[in-house]
């Protein structure tokens, strides 16, 4: 998948499917997965089915603390490559944009409406830009950049005797009171070798914990405490001068005081991101700043830093919507990237319309792009274009979770969670009934397995179709019946009976054929399954040695019009088995058991009822022979399209009427000695 890209002034493109995903990046869709799931139990379980402000924070930080442990484990990884061929530093950026994407939505939505937005933007930024650089990895090295850069430029400075000294101790002092980040930058002032004896190092540090406390800890609603001690900064500085002597101190008092002249300086000095320090600026020169007025607050910031919009990265644009609070416009450019950006949209989405349904209503929506699933949509519905955002969302998302071989599973959720009842259940239905299971039965099993949870008729049936026909190509018959019994419709039962009839397995193997055990009276409404029926019973009578039923079942099979002429072929021969037990060796073949004789059973009317069968089916074929030949000259009917191909070709059917014929002959006399040998008795 493609993301945000920090280095580009547009999205990548998204051409890639999700069936490329890196193996940690399914081990997040799994978790989203997870958390989804959790969010909908709890919207269920509460009337109205809106998410408290509570709730949807907890949700957001999961969704935010999974993003960050997929980015841990991509730094750990070894492989420089996904299995698309993303570099994984590519990967890294990817879902670090996302990670900041939605701590700031989290920041400025999720969010008592009294507090004072400075302080939820501070808290953001402090929580994504903790060192003196970008969280936000640089494409200039091999491995994402160390998130702890402060820590390590502290590591270093504390080996030394006079930290001070160095040129990056101030420049990580001053860098970090550019972002408004004061505990970093009172611990950097700690490290300073004359800080416990220097009072105006130490009124600093007490100045720069007051600011921290009065933002942080107590009332959010308003700044006056912050304002107040401003002013404190003011008089020192311009009465008692306590900081002329220390030219930093003097900078950090200018950029407390909200001196602009310092502030521009200072950021055309280190160049950071503008989002990083614009909590900061906020804080500075307008901290009693609400929503309505972020346009008029960013305009004189972007032109303070000399920043254009036109000139913003997609990454760039989509955050300043957000602190625009001009959320739909934000959600446009995410959805804008298509699908390298579907499963980000998709969850951000839901939590926001659980969390307040009104916000995202199809009117506000309807502009938004809707991906590949307003095709689909269209194709069952005739009202897809009123459906909102969340709806379409989950359903490209489903579309696209299809295409993995790995998370398909998890893409019902998504479906069934649309709210678009019969339509999302007809589309579930399509998408499990075109998945390519590329012939692995277990997957097959479990794509049943969705069909029986969600009603899947459709699907269920072409699954079960396409299993039971790739069964018969790999000649396991058996499995094959077994499957097509669990369709309501006969057609497979009929047309794999009868291909099992016709000679797909041996005759011993049929008598081996278990299934028939557990078979109910389904199967009473197809004839050529009551055959096999009936010769599985045989073959057990046999072995069972229950010579006199099993003849009599024989007898039954002989006069079943219905058989194909290839099994009256295999039932010669076991009319044939059963007389050389008595009569050997009329003919050449073994008998069933040759160890133990079985004991003779046949009386003279179950020979006749032999013996008129034999000469019923000699008068069929010649019958069927005749009308054969006659045939031939007439116009032939448009054939049907059949389940199996025709076994009729006329080498075959050749074939066949010599082997048939010469049974005959065979059976002939040896049913005409049994007669008599019953008349002697």
């Amino acid at each position: 998948m493609e993301l945000f890209s920090t280095n580009n002034l547009t999205a990548v493109g998204s051409s890639s499917s999700s069936a490329q995903c890196h193996p940690i990046q399914r081990c997040l869709l799994y978790d989203f997965c997870c958390i989804f799931v959790k969010g909908r139990s709890i919207a269920q379980n509460i009337r109205g089915g809106t998410i408290r402000l509570e709730g949807a924070t907890m949700l957001s930080k999961r969704y935010r603390a999974a993003i960050k442990r997929s980015i841990k484990l991509l730094e750990q990884n070894d492989s420089s490559k996904t299995s698309s061929g993303k570099n994984v530093q590519q990967l890294g950026e990817e879902l670090c944009s996302f990670s900041l994407l939605w701590s700031l939505i989290e920041a400025v939505t999720f969010r008592p409406s009294q507090n004072l937005i400075v302080v939820d933007l501070l808290e953001w930024a402090h929580e994504c830009f903790p060192s003196t650089q970008s969280l936000i990895p640089s494409v200039q090295s091999n491995h994402l950049r160390d998130s702890n850069f402060l820590g390590t430029v502290m590591e270093e400075l504390m080996q030394q005797e006079r930290p001070e000294d160095h040129e990056s101790y101030w420049n990580s002092v001053l860098r970090q009171m550019l972002c408004a980040d004061f505990s970093s930058v009172l611990t950097l002032l700690q490290f300073h070798s004359a800080f416990k004896n220097d009072e105006a190092l130490l009124k600093m540090g007490k100045i720069l914990q007051s600011v921290n406390v009065s933002l942080f800890k107590y009332d959010r609603t308003n700044c006056d405490e912050f304002l107040a001690l401003r002013k404190k900064v003011c008089d020192l500085t311009a009465h008692k001068q306590m900081f002329r002597s220390h030219d930093n101190l003097g900078v950090i008092c200018s950029l407390l005081i909200g001196d602009r002249g310092t502030f521009k300086k200072y950021f055309d000095l280190f160049r950071p991101n503008w989002f990083e320090v614009f909590p900061a600026f906020l804080l500075f020169f307008y901290p009693s700043s609400t929503g309505e007025q972020m346009l008029k607050v960013i305009e004189n910031f972007f032109n303070l830093v000399s920043v254009r919009r036109d000139k913003l990265s997609q990454l760039e644009q989509t955050i300043l919507s957000i602190v625009e609070f001009d959320l739909i416009k934000g959600l446009r450019l995410i959805c804008s990237a298509g699908q390298s950006a579907c499963w980000f949209a998709t969850h951000l989405v839901d939590l926001l319309h659980f969390h307040d349904s009104n916000f995202l209503n199809p009117t506000l929506t309807a502009t938004l792009p809707s991906g590949g699933a307003q095709k689909l949509l269209d194709g069952f519905s005739k009202d897809s274009a009123d459906f909102d955002l969340r709806a379409r969302l989950l359903v490209e998302y489903a579309q696209l979770l299809f295409q993995d071989d790995q998370l398909w599973e998890i893409a019902p959720e998504y479906l069934i969670a649309s709210g678009l009842d019969s339509v999302g259940q007809r589309i579930l239905d399509q998408l499990v009934s075109q998945f390519n299971w590329r012939g692995n039965t277990s997957v097959a099993q479990r794509l049943l397995t969705i069909c029986d949870r969600y009603e899947l008729g459709t699907a269920r049936e072409d699954i079960l179709r396409s299993l039971v026909l790739m069964l018969c190509r790999q000649g396991e018959w058996t499995s094959a019946l077994g499957w097509a019994l669990q369709m309501s419709s006969n057609e497979l039962t009929v047309n794999v009976s009868r291909r099992i009839l016709e000679g797909a397995i041996s005759p011993d193997r049929i008598g081996q054929m278990r299934i028939f055990e557990a078979l109910d009276d389904q199967f009473v409404n197809c004839s050529e399954l009551v055959l096999l029926y009936k010769f599985y019973t045989f073959k057990r009578l046999l072995l069972e040695g229950e010579l006199r039923q099993a003849v009599h079942i024989l007898h039954e099979l002989f006069i079943d019009n219905s058989s194909p002429v290839e099994f009256h072929a295999v039932l010669f021969e076991e009319m044939i088995r059963i007389l050389c037990s008595f009569q050997q060796p009329l003919v050449g073949l073994d008998v069933l058991n040759p160890e133990e004789m079985i004991t003779p059973g046949l009386d003279r009317e179950l020979v006749q009822d032999m013996f008129r069968s034999l000469s019923m089916l000699h008068l069929q074929q010649q019958l069927l022979a005749t009308k054969s030949r006659s045939g031939g000259s007439r116009s032939v009917e448009r054939p049907t399209k059949a389940l199996f191909p025709p076994n009729d070709s006329m080498a075959q059917s050749d074939e066949l009427s010599e082997r048939v014929t010469n049974l005959m002959e065979t059976l002939r006399p040896m049913l005409t000695q049994a007669l008599a040998n019953c008349f002697l008795d």
